[in-house]
């Protein structure tokens, strides 16, 4: 029992490490893909040993750390980075300085000059179960704003108070899903919800031509239509006529 305790708290290490580089610096750890920022520690111990059968390789959630621990050392631009890939590389060539062995592996990565991300404002066109899933995964990865970041949802109907707590409610709590690991209130003044501290307009509409996004701030954005109406390429182009909308993605 004390052996596995001190593999939760390392994993709690992780954890906080991995916290940190995403939500300050836009650097997003992950263990075969598997998203270790605001995991618990038994779930990242999971991913630890799906990533140890999956390679079938000695990984440890030491090893995992020391390899974090030496990432949050270097002043690397925003990217993803999958742990696993670094610890079976770590593992076959034998390393023991973790350090060198980071910062060779992840040289092309160093310096601000080498950032690449920049942010994009994103609309939601429509808000159905499609529109809530996109809305949860884009405000899970928000970070600290400077990729992905959602700004409005658009829905035809009404806008009143009632209808927003009733979407916010949708969003936070769905049958199959479960509960949003997050935290969204109603803004009823502003006609928003604020989702882990980003407001996202929450705009009723009939014709999307006549939208102007740019009255809330909404510049160059990638509008994602979710609503199952406009379906072939001429009817979602009608989205471009808006003021705002740079792109228009088809869920």
């Amino acid at each position: 029992m004390g052996n596995w305790n001190s593999k939760e708290k390392t994993a709690l290490e992780l954890i906080n490490t991995a916290g940190l580089l995403w939500l300050e610096r836009n650097i997003e750890l992950v263990v075969i893909r598997r998203n270790i920022v605001d995991a618990r520690y038994s779930e990242v111990l999971n991913h630890k040993e799906y990533a140890k059968k999956y390679l079938g390789l000695p990984l440890t959630i030491e090893l995992l750390n020391n390899i974090a621990s030496a990432i949050a050392k270097l002043d690397l631009a925003p990217t993803r980075i999958d742990l696993a890939t670094l610890a079976k590389e770590a593992l076959e060539a034998n390393v023991t300085d973790f350090d060198a062995f980071v910062l060779e592996k992840l040289a092309n990565y160093i310096g601000k000059d080498k950032r690449v991300i920049k942010p994009i404002d994103v609309v939601l066109f429509g808000f159905g179960r499609i529109g809530r899933l996109a809305a949860r995964e884009l405000i899970q990865q928000y970070g600290n704003g400077e990729q992905l970041v959602l700004k409005a949802i658009v829905t035809r109907g009404k806008n009143t108070d009632e209808e927003i707590k009733k979407r916010s409610s949708l969003l936070r709590k769905d049958s199959v899903h479960g509960k949003f690991r997050g935290v969204i209130t109603e803004d009823f003044d502003n006609k928003a919800l604020v989702a882990n501290g980003n407001k996202i307009h929450m705009i009723v509409a009939d014709n999307p031509a006549e939208i102007d996004y740019t009255q809330y701030g909404i510049n160059d954005a990638l509008l994602i239509d979710n609503s199952g109406i406009f379906r072939d390429e001429e009817k979602l182009s009608t989205h471009l006529k808006a003021k705002g909308i740079a792109k228009v993605l088809l869920t």
